[in-house]
């Protein structure tokens, strides 16, 4: 209950983050020839294959993995990358690539908020219309259906997956650093537990210290 939780928070902070950078800005993807950057491209590539993937498994009747894709798609790669790529641009000059990054953070939300209307009604159907004069209630929007210019055709965005795989990995250990902690319940009788336990954790800070100085120098590459 605690991580769905958790969940809402990160959904509901993320919207606020998309608002306060896209108030009174001309929103969405549309039909209009667009230039989109690396992490824009990226993302969308990456939201139409977390649509194929809910919709398999929504038709084989498997719902815990539709939400399960969903989570992670959300929470990994919406909010905890996408967001964080978009902050230079925003904060930068470039008033195209501001203007493009702005399309995006409101469209792929959007996006979001579909898909997941169906497992978590009230807080999509809530931030839904905070988000701008809606034509209709999120109840009743159209399930995504995707146009063949938004498709990653060339793989450039591909570009990113290897340093955020490095990344993502990066990131679970760290939090199974903590559960890890909690769960094992140390007292100050079990001292070779402890010595052992520190030792591992030592080792994973130098893998895991290795792996964020790798993805920094290259997504410093990558992203200009």
């Amino acid at each position: 209950i605690e991580g769905y939780r958790n969940f809402c928070n990160k959904i509901w902070n993320a919207t606020r983050y998309v608002l306060q950078n896209t108030e009174g800005e001309d929103t969405g993807l549309n039909d209009d020839k667009i230039d989109l950057s690396l992490a824009d491209r990226w993302i969308i590539s990456r939201l139409q294959q977390a649509k194929s993937e809910v919709a398999r498994h929504i038709e084989a009747y498997r719902f815990d993995l539709a939400a399960k894709a969903l989570y992670d798609f959300t929470w990994r790669e919406y909010c905890d990358w996408y967001l964080e790529f978009s902050k230079p641009i925003l904060q930068g000059d470039d008033a195209a690539a501001k203007e493009e990054t702005e399309k995006t953070l409101r469209w792929v939300l959007d996006q979001c908020l579909i898909m997941l209307h169906p497992i978590m009604p009230f807080i999509t159907e809530e931030l839904w219309a905070a988000t701008g004069t809606r034509d209709k209630m999120l109840v009743h929007a159209d399930w995504p259906e995707y146009t063949i210019k938004y498709k990653n055709e060339d793989g450039s965005a591909a570009e990113l997956s290897v340093p955020l795989t490095f990344a993502d990995f990066a990131l679970t250990e760290g939090r199974f650093r903590k559960h890890f902690r909690k769960a094992l319940k140390l007292s100050p009788d079990n001292s070779q537990i402890q010595n052992n336990y520190g030792q591992f954790l030592c080792n994973i800070n130098i893998f895991t210290s290795a792996i964020i100085a790798f993805i920094r120098i290259t997504l410093g590459i990558l992203i200009g």
